[in-house]
């Protein structure tokens, strides 16, 4: 069984009923989620060696963190108890025509305020793959160079690297991110970005087509690129294609039409999922890429942040088609 690390903060998700907004609330559903999290327990469903390295308080919210990373067997060893609060997250849901809405509520979180205290070592003992994201490091400074620390230390170790570019506006800015982004970029091995992040981050232009060559140019100790395409015809009604690109030739998998969506987030990090997956498992490219994308269009159908659907599952519906496929 290989072993996989993820490093993160774990969020607490307080969403509204969909078609109602916040000032019409008068309850709000509870999930736990966040990047590195929901890819853990995805990749533990599929029988992988998960470890989630993270800070959560050291109170019954915390607790509830490590009792549901138990359930799902994804390993707490590297989970410290520290601080008072859990990063949290507050979502407005998407209905009809109108978008989902989110408001952060996570400065000054365990995780954002901890010196964390790992040993690395025994962290990456017999690991074959580590995954982060761009929330992780723009967090603050401190968390970015915490984190290019780490990923030295564990490709010393032979450890691969994972990297979801993950931008969020709200957590920073183009230029900070830019300048956060060139300090990790050199060093990852698989990373997904998409070609908004090509135009954004790698600075290639708006117009090249194999925009996934040039960032490869510009960092080529980035093997393997990955990210979906995503068209929005309503809050419920999607498409969905997921790409994968390495050694200059581009995967596509089949188009998805998705609908009715019951829960959108968390879907990336259900893609994420399955390309490490086909990594981990030495699948074809073209399967690998056909796996994520059905993957990601399952964790649709379920509400919260994590994907809950087994590798025998997925590979069922990879190979019957039973959703609607254009």
């Amino acid at each position: 069984m290989k072993k996989i690390v993820t490093i993160g903060e774990v969020l607490l998700r307080l969403s509204t009923e969909q078609g109602k907004r916040f000032s019409q609330s008068t309850a709000l559903d509870i999930h736990l989620g966040g990047a590195e999290y929901n890819v853990a327990v995805n990749m533990a469903k599929f029988g992988y060696e998960a470890t989630l390295a993270s800070v959560v308080p050291q109170n019954p919210i915390g607790n509830m963190v490590i009792e549901n990373l138990n359930k799902y067997k994804v390993k707490t060893d590297f989970v410290e108890t520290n601080g008072e609060r859990l990063g949290t997250y507050y979502l407005e849901s998407g209905s009809a025509m109108k978008a989902p809405c989110v408001v952060y509520d996570r400065k000054y979180s365990s995780f954002a305020t901890s010196d964390n205290d790992w040993d690395l070592h025994s962290l990456f003992k017999d690991v074959s793959l580590l995954h982060i994201s761009g929330i992780t490091i723009a967090l603050s400074d401190k968390w970015l160079e915490s984190i290019i620390e780490i990923i030295l230390y564990a490709k010393d170790m032979g450890v691969k690297i994972s990297f979801d570019m993950n931008y969020r506006a709200k957590l920073w800015d183009i230029d900070k991110a830019k300048n956060g982004y060139q300090k990790i970029l050199p060093l990852i091995d698989y990373c997904s970005a998409s070609q908004l992040d090509a135009v954004t981050f790698f600075g290639v232009e708006k117009s090249v087509k194999d925009y996934y060559f040039e960032m490869n140019r510009n960092y080529p100790n980035i093997e393997l690129f990955y990210a979906t395409s995503r068209t929005v015809f309503s809050a419920s009604h999607h498409k969905l294609q997921g790409n994968l690109w390495k050694d200059g030739s581009l995967y596509t998998s089949r188009l998805f039409d998705i609908y009715p969506i019951v829960d959108r987030v968390g879907a990336g990090d259900a893609f994420t999922s399955g390309i490490l997956h086909g990594i981990l498992s030495s699948n074809s490219l073209r399967y690998t890429v056909e796996f994520a994308t059905s993957n990601a269009v399952l964790k649709h159908s379920i509400k919260g942040d994590i994907n809950l659907y087994g590798l025998e599952e997925v590979e069922n519906f990879l190979n019957d088609g039973s959703l609607i496929v254009r």
